[in-house]
């Protein structure tokens, strides 16, 4: 008995040792064959995914008497450079984009933008070659229909870059041959995240008042070097739970590439896909991409008239932006609350501060950078003063307390619109005057900065009560 056993082990192990012949698919993916159907007509079979054997014949009339005919390729989930070059492979046709009833859109965010969600004819059905499909497909939502400015939105009268001029932007800041921040991993690391800090903190919000995304800041600060990524989302709810994540959006204040402590710091930007590969033209609007780094100046400021960035170093002039707590949307789930998040917002604006020179010479004398009185007031909620008002004859009467507003001098009757913030009765400081010095004609033209502008829109969004938001916070 105990020879049968050692005998049946050893064939057992011989069988184990042999290699077995690698499987040979039977089809390949798109593999289609003809076949013949039971009533007498013809008709194609797919391969399977499992590429052991051909499907089930499907029946066509367009395969009728041997004439030439197609399955249709499954196009849904894919973008439409995806979708074109399996339609062009089928000798199929895209729909013409000026028929309405070629394309069915859907709003919605999604990466990317433009994302296939139904297909007629269904895939596998045969065809005849040249047969126009028709398409449902998503398309970003449009900013009105969020109660968000449309007009101009992201464009202003700043000069677009093109997608050559965007290459130029990433080669200045991280030339290659061996880029150091090709990929998002990249960035994180050769910004130290991950790494010990004299700061660092995250929040997670909704910026209703320019964007209109769900929103996961994070923010690190060690000395001078100060870097924000942000995680956008369609909804709050998606960016608690991670989902329909689509773009990365980051920014850096340090040296130039491959400088040191000593050398200027300033502002640059850097955008990645869900992929985590850095791209130059994010949507951040529903007016489609625009490149990098024009999209971000309408924001932040700055400018430039060179298209290849190396005359300035890719050193713009731009800023990062003070976040006001008044102007986002937070959830009401516990951990997630505005009062849950206020330490990480403070954290923020004091990263922020370190970006700004009181002592710019962008600024005449007397006259400093509005930005850092800007967070002194957002971060301790105090009665804040305008920078530019002379002093006053009188104390302010009850009627200016209550309204925030400085009595009248003799040589002005009012605070000139540069001024730093005015306080409401609550003691929030509103900031739509030092958002015009932070980015110029470029926000007034495409942002509508205007007190009037915002107060409609928020008007539309929450009814006649709701106080009018000023300085967006983010990045």
């Amino acid at each position: 008995m105990s020879r049968i056993r050692i005998a049946l082990s050893s064939a057992l192990a011989l069988a184990a040792a042999c290699p077995k012949p690698a499987r040979v698919p039977a089809c390949a993916s798109g593999e289609t064959n003809r076949c013949s159907c039971a009533s007498g007509g013809e008709g194609l079979q797919a391969c399977l995914p499992s590429h052991d054997a051909f499907g089930d014949c499907v029946c066509s009339a367009a395969c009728a008497s041997g004439a030439a005919c197609v399955a249709m390729p499954s196009l849904i989930g894919k973008d439409l450079d995806s979708a074109g070059a399996l339609v062009d492979q089928a000798q199929l046709v895209l729909p013409d984009p000026v028929d309405p009833t070629g394309f069915i859109t859907q709003q919605d965010i999604a990466d990317p933008p433009v994302q296939i969600l139904a297909q007629d004819p269904l895939p596998g059905t045969p065809v005849k070659p040249g047969t126009s499909i028709t398409l449902t497909v998503t398309l970003p939502p449009d900013q009105e229909s969020l109660g968000l400015p449309n007009s101009n939105f992201l464009v202003g009268r700043l000069t677009q870059d093109t997608l050559d001029s965007a290459a130029s932007y990433y080669a200045v800041l991280d030339p290659g041959p061996f880029p150091r921040r090709a990929t998002f991993a990249d960035w994180k690391a050769a910004n130290g995240f991950g790494t010990s800090a004299d700061a660092e903190a995250s929040a997670v919000y909704v910026t209703h008042t320019d964007l209109g995304f769900g929103r996961h800041m994070h923010m690190r600060r060690l000395g001078r070097r100060v870097a924000f990524y942000v995680d956008n989302y369609p909804s709050v709810e998606d960016a608690i739970a991670g989902t329909r994540f689509f773009a990365t959006v980051a920014m850096e204040y340090s040296p130039g590439p491959n400088g040191k402590d000593t050398d200027p710091y300033f502002t640059q930007f850097y955008a990645f896909n869900k992929k985590g590969q850095r791209i130059s033209d994010p949507i951040l609007d529903d007016h489609g991409p625009k490149q990098l780094p024009a999209v971000c100046l309408v924001c932040h400021g700055g400018s430039t008239s060179d298209p290849t960035y190396l005359s300035n170093g890719g050193n713009l002039g731009a800023h990062f932006i003070p976040f006001d707590v008044d102007a986002e949307r937070f959830s009401g789930r516990p951990g997630y609350a505005r009062a849950d998040q206020e330490s990480a917002f403070k954290a923020f604006n004091e990263a922020v501060q370190i970006t700004w020179n009181p002592a710019d010479p962008a600024y005449p004398p007397g006259d400093p950078a509005p930005v850092p009185g800007l967070i002194d007031c957002l971060r301790n909620r105090a009665r804040c003063i305008t920078r530019s008002s002379p002093r006053a004859a009188r104390p302010a009467t009850r009627s200016e307390r209550r309204r925030g507003t400085s009595p009248p001098t003799r040589s002005s009757r009012r605070p000139r619109a540069s001024s730093t913030c005015a306080c409401s009765t609550r003691g929030r400081c509103r900031s739509r005057s030092a958002a015009r010095s932070i980015s110029g004609s470029a926000i007034r033209s495409s942002r509508r900065f205007s007190p009037t502008g915002w107060e409609r829109n928020s008007a539309r969004q929450a009814g006649p009560s709701r106080e009018s938001p000023s300085l967006p916070g983010r990045q």
